[in-house]
């Protein structure tokens, strides 16, 4: 059973969010802009060393739907650089998007056979497996995990995919193991919008194991988290915590993000990666007129497309 309806975005550190919404809007086609805001984090301190530090978010999504990118860049202090990626680590190594520019995608950016794209600051987006009801924006991510048993566990089970395929690879001379997860969108909110979604474990043995944000800040430059829309956030926080797995933050109510508003909470996988939980309450569709759609009404049902096509016109 699905308690998404898809994946909202994900989280990347940058040094600058302007120069970096403008490649990604040049170069990927995240070219619509659903906020711009600046604010303190200061229910992340857990995360950035039990200090609050300000910092600007732009989430861009694609007209063509499938979830955005949630640009996020410190304001308080220099971000820590991330390192190249290696066999064995843990956390979020790619994205998934549904489509990619054809011309821009290259070999073995990953282990050997994986195709994707690299944006200047070195982060991977690869493209997603086809389907029927494909989105051409992020549709879910890559993600190093020590155990593959626990971490389908935890994603199967409490999350709710499906393991659908899984093989052998070899990653600069490394034997690893890889486990392709999909889920369908659950018929709510942004399912009109967001599509399905797809992740891929990857597990390799005989190296070093070591969590990409060891020693670094949530923020930081890299991916930094997956996020989910959730239509709703205590039905899904009951069977998480039932099932042993405990919000680590939860806004508790409503919070603004520039013109848009919802309840946000985080969890772990068991390695540590960050997993966003949103449970939007109020999005613009026409920025200019201060016109926004109250979501109470939408838990269990899609937003109207007519509606959804004003995000892609008037912002």
């Amino acid at each position: 059973m699905s308690f998404f309806s898809g994946v909202q975005q994900i989280g990347i550190g940058v040094r600058d969010a302007v120069s970096a919404y403008n490649w990604y809007k040049s170069n990927l086609g995240f070219g619509l802009k659903l906020f711009d805001d600046e604010a303190e984090a200061s229910l992340m301190k857990n995360y950035t060393g039990g200090e609050a530090h300000s910092r600007r978010a732009i989430l861009a999504l694609k007209p063509e739907g499938g979830g955005g990118l949630e640009i996020w860049q410190f304001k308080s202090r220099k971000p820590s650089p991330t390192r190249a990626i290696r066999p064995g680590d843990c956390g979020i190594l790619a994205a998934v998007v549904g489509e990619l520019p054809k011309e821009k995608i290259n070999k073995d950016l990953l282990w050997e056979g994986s195709l994707g794209t690299k944006d200047p600051d070195g982060n991977i987006f690869i493209p997603a497996m086809a389907t029927p009801e494909a989105k051409k924006g992020i549709r879910g991510a890559v993600i190093g995990v020590r155990d593959l048993q626990k971490a389908e566990a935890f994603y199967c089970d409490i999350l709710g995919f499906t393991k659908v395929r899984e093989q052998d690879v070899v990653w600069n001379g490394v034997e690893g193991k890889t486990v392709v997860l999909q889920l369908s969108s659950k018929k709510a909110l942004f399912s009109n919008l967001l599509g399905p979604m797809e992740l891929q474990l990857v597990s390799c043995s005989g190296v070093a194991q070591e969590h990409l944000f060891t020693n670094r800040y949530w923020g930081d430059m890299g991916f930094i988290h997956l996020c989910f829309e959730v239509p709703n956030m205590d039905v899904f926080k009951k069977k998480t915590e039932a099932a042993g797995c405990k919000f680590h933050v939860d806004s508790g109510s409503s919070f603004g993000m520039s013109d848009a508003a919802g309840r946000f909470a985080y969890i772990e996988d068991p390695d540590g990666t960050l997993i966003e939980l949103v449970e939007t309450h109020k999005i613009p569709i026409i920025k200019k007129l201060g016109i926004s759609i109250d979501l109470k009404s939408y838990r269990e049902k899609p937003i109207e497309q007519w509606k959804l096509n004003f995000l892609r016109w008037f912002n």
